[in-house]
């Protein structure tokens, strides 16, 4: 019965999207205070989405999605790895959504990010550092957690 109530909103819809976007940042690396570095981060991304294909009977036109983040990181030494550097890293950002309709198709316009993660360098890869990080974000209206791996070049 749920999944006759639900049909079309959380199951049985297959979708196409495409979708392109540009982002910009602005970032101050490396204030070193001892041991610590801090890194302030200023950045600007647009997203233009549109559907190619879908089965649902849900508006199919393109959307355009822009945000403003505004995040200010901490880091410093942990341990050493076999030879590899291994750091913590801290931070709070601000993000902000601006839609093209007035109600938001988020329903929500801005939130809080606190993260924290680890950062262990790799200089004979072929990337720079590995880092695992998780966040939760918190606002009016929206509460969220992600957990992420990322690969520095």
């Amino acid at each position: 019965m749920t999944k006759a109530l639900t049909k079309g909103i959380l199951f049985d819809t297959e979708s196409y999207l495409g979708g392109f976007g540009a982002s910009g940042a602005l970032r101050q690396e490396a204030l070193e205070v001892g041991p610590l570095e801090l890194a302030l981060v200023l950045r600007y991304d647009m997203r233009r989405y549109f559907v190619l294909h879908t089965d649902d009977d849900a508006p199919d036109a393109p959307t355009t999605s822009h945000w403003l983040t505004a995040r200010v990181e901490l880091s410093g030494p942990l341990t050493e790895i076999e030879g590899h550097g291994l750091r913590w890293i801290g931070g709070v950002g601000y993000r902000r959504y601006f839609d093209d309709t007035d109600d938001g198709a988020l329903d929500f316009r801005d939130y809080v990010q606190f993260l924290c993660g680890l950062q262990v360098a790799t200089p004979e890869l072929m990337v720079s550092s590995l880092t695992l990080q998780g966040a939760v974000y918190v606002g009016e209206d929206v509460f969220g957690w992600t957990v992420g791996i990322a690969a520095g070049f």
